[in-house]
């Protein structure tokens, strides 16, 4: 099977600083979400943040990729529920986004069998590596 790229671009646009607004637009489907700093970073609120939406993401991407293996398996499941929780440190004027926790349920019918079953369970690992590059 021959390998594809898929580029996804989001174009966003920001007035102001911490009590600033602004929006981020997807190119591909034409969908507008308002992003502003949220009040515990001296933002006005009001819209959602990044926080949120890396931590929607995570748990969005997670939840779908995992409804499509399931699929591919042939598994039985009804529903898939990711509970996704993201964690960012704040120390002064650094802000460290350090983890993301994702509690997934699925609904499997009760006919399954274990063997089904068996093909709903495990983890994910999500991790972050930034390189730095001296120039």
């Amino acid at each position: 099977m021959p390998t594809t790229l898929h580029s996804y671009p989001i174009t966003v646009r920001w007035t102001g600083g911490k009590e600033g607004s602004g929006k981020w637009v997807a190119e591909r489907s034409g969908e507008e979400v308002a992003i502003a700093a949220p009040p515990e970073y001296g933002g006005t609120g009001g819209a959602t943040n990044p926080e949120e939406l890396l931590t929607a993401a995570i748990g969005g991407c997670y939840a779908i990729t995992l409804g499509i293996i399931l699929n591919n398996r042939k598994a039985a499941f009804n529903w898939i529920e990711a509970n996704a929780t993201g964690e960012v440190e704040v120390n002064g004027p650094s802000l460290v986004y350090k983890s993301v926790k994702i509690a997934s349920r699925v609904g499997i019918p009760a006919s399954a069998t274990e063997q089904e079953a068996a093909l709903v369970r495990g983890k994910v690992e999500v991790t972050v590596e930034p390189e730095l590059v001296r120039e």
